[in-house]
C-alpha cells in the first residue's frame, strides 16, 4: 500500500473512531470542527519475531497538539488496520522519556512502537520501563 493512501486511511478510520470529521491543516494534522486535532504519523513495520515501528515526532506536530482542547495521536503501524488513537493528554506525559534528536537545527523524538504477539508497547529511553498501549489499537 502507497504510503499517501495508508495515511489517509489512518486519518479516515481516526475520525470514525472520534465520531467527526477531520479538516487537512497540513500533512500530518488535522482539526476536527469542535477544534480537536488530530496528528497522523504511519509507520512501516520493521523486523520479523517482534513488529517494531518508528515515528519522527516533531516539535510543530507537539505545538499542534498542546494548543488543541482534545488532541489525539493517531499511529499507523504497517497497515490501516492497526492504529493506536492515543489521547494527547496521555502521550504528553511520557514525551519528556521517549528518546529525542536535537543537532544541527532538526529536532524530533523518536517514537518506538512493538508489537509481541498482541503486546503493544512504547518503548522509552534505558531506564524509563515500556509502556502498555494496546488499549488505544482500533
Amino acid at each position: 500500500m502507497a504510503n499517501a493512501s495508508f495515511h489517509a486511511l489512518c486519518v479516515a478510520r481516526a475520525a470514525e473512531r472520534l465520531q467527526t470529521t477531520l479538516a487537512r491543516q497540513s500533512p500530518t494534522t488535522y482539526t476536527a470542527p469542535d477544534g480537536r486535532r488530530v496528528v497522523c504519523l504511519v509507520s512501516k513495520k520493521y523486523g520479523s519475531w517482534i513488529e517494531r515501528f518508528w515515528f519522527g515526532f516533531l516539535p510543530s506536530q507537539k505545538a499542534a497538539l498542546d494548543e488543541s482542547e482534545g488532541g489525539w495521536l493517531a499511529l499507523g503501524c504497517g497497515d490501516a488496520n492497526r492504529i493506536l488513537l492515543v489521547p494527547w493528554g496521555d502521550f504528553g506525559r511520557w514525551l519528556p522519556t521517549i528518546g529525542q534528536t536535537n543537532r544541527e537545527g532538526r529536532q524530533y523524538w523518536h517514537i518506538k512502537i512493538a508489537n509481541d504477539n498482541g503486546a503493544w508497547t512504547l518503548r522509552r529511553m534505558t531506564g524509563s520501563s515500556p509502556v502498555d498501549v494496546s488499549k488505544y489499537l482500533i
